[in-house]
C-alpha cells in the first residue's frame, strides 16, 4: 500500500481518498492477506514480518520469552476463511536463515546479520517514538490534574541525556511535599514480569534519594489488545509493590495528539 502520512501525525495515513488510523493497521493488513489468499486462490502462505507484537505471535515463557510461531487463532482463521492449507510466519532474519539452511538459497551470514541489525534499529525507533509521546501526554495530564502545584521536569523527551529519577516531581503548593512519577512506555509483553519488578525496586530506591514521599510508576501502552494481560500481571504481583509506590496503566489512543485527552486510564493501584 502506497501510504502518505497526513501532516506529521504518525497515527493516521492517507491512501487514495480514504484515511486510515494506525491503530487499525494490523487488522487492515490481515484482512487484505485473507482476501488475497481467498480470491486468487492460494493454498500456501508464508508471511514475513518484523513486528514483534503479541497480536501476531504465539509466545512461550521458557527461560525467557520465545516465539513459537503464528498465533493459533490466525492460523485457524486463514485456513477457515481462505481455505489455506499451509501457513507459516517468520521474522526476516529467520526467513533468510530457513531459506539458506533448508531451501539451498545463497544467503550470506553478513546478509542475515544486516537484516537483524535493521530490525533491531526499527524496534528502537518505534520504542523511542512511543516513549516521547507517552511522556508528553503524561506531562500534559499532570498540568491538568495539579494546576496549582510546581511540576519539576527531570526527563526531556527526544534527547539522549540520561534523566534523573523520577521523570516528574509534583511539589505540593501548600506543604512542599513531593510526589514522583516514573513514566514507562511498554509496547510488548516480552519480559514484562522482570521489567516490572525492576521498576518497583527502582521506585523504592528513588524515594530514599529524592525529595518525594511516594512515587507512581505510570505504564503507557498503545496496544489495546494486551492491556488486560498487563493489568492481570500487575495485580498478580501486587504484593511486590512497596508501601510508598503506586502503579497506573494508561492506554494511549491512536489518532490523538500527545495530550491528556489521548490517555484512557485502565488501572490505578495507589500507594
Amino acid at each position: 500500500m502506497d501510504q502518505q502520512k497526513l501532516k506529521d501525525d504518525e497515527a493516521q495515513y492517507l491512501h487514495g481518498a480514504l484515511v486510515y488510523k494506525g491503530e487499525f493497521g494490523d487488522l487492515l493488513l490481515w484482512k487484505q492477506l485473507l482476501a488475497e489468499a481467498r480470491d486468487r486462490p492460494i493454498c500456501s502462505v508464508v508471511f514475513v514480518t518484523d513486528d514483534v507484537k503479541e497480536d501476531w505471535w504465539w509466545l512461550a515463557d521458557s527461560e525467557g520469552t520465545k516465539k513459537i510461531g503464528a498465533r493459533p487463532e490466525l492460523v485457524e482463521e486463514i485456513m477457515r476463511e481462505a481455505r489455506v492449507k499451509y501457513f507459516k510466519m517468520y521474522t526476516s532474519e529467520r526467513f533468510l536463515a530457513y531459506a539458506s539452511e533448508h531451501e539451498g538459497a545463497c544467503v550470506s551470514k553478513e546478509s542475515i546479520q544486516h537484516v537483524r541489525d535493521i530490525a533491531r534499529l526499527h524496534a528502537v525507533i518505534r520504542s523511542r517514538r512511543l516513549s516521547q509521546v507517552a511522556h508528553a501526554a503524561i506531562l500534559d495530564w499532570l498540568h491538568l490534574v495539579y494546576p496549582e502545584d510546581e511540576i519539576r521536569v527531570q526527563h526531556t523527551a527526544g534527547t539522549e541525556d540520561v534523566p534523573h529519577y523520577p521523570d516528574y516531581i509534583v511539589v505540593d503548593s501548600q506543604d512542599g511535599t513531593g510526589m514522583g512519577f516514573d513514566v514507562r512506555a511498554i509496547s510488548h509483553w516480552t519480559g514484562f514480569r522482570d521489567r516490572h519488578r525492576k521498576a518497583l525496586e527502582q521506585a523504592a530506591a528513588g524515594i530514599a534519594h529524592q525529595e518525594v514521599q511516594f512515587c507512581w510508576i505510570v505504564y503507557v501502552t498503545a496496544r489495546e489488545g494486551i492491556v488486560d494481560s498487563f493489568c492481570e500481571a500487575i495485580r498478580k504481583y501486587r504484593d511486590l509493590i512497596p508501601q510508598d509506590v503506586g502503579v497506573k496503566l494508561a492506554l494511549l489512543r491512536g489518532g490523538q495528539p500527545s495530550t491528556a485527552a489521548s490517555l484512557d486510564w485502565k488501572l490505578s493501584i495507589p500507594p
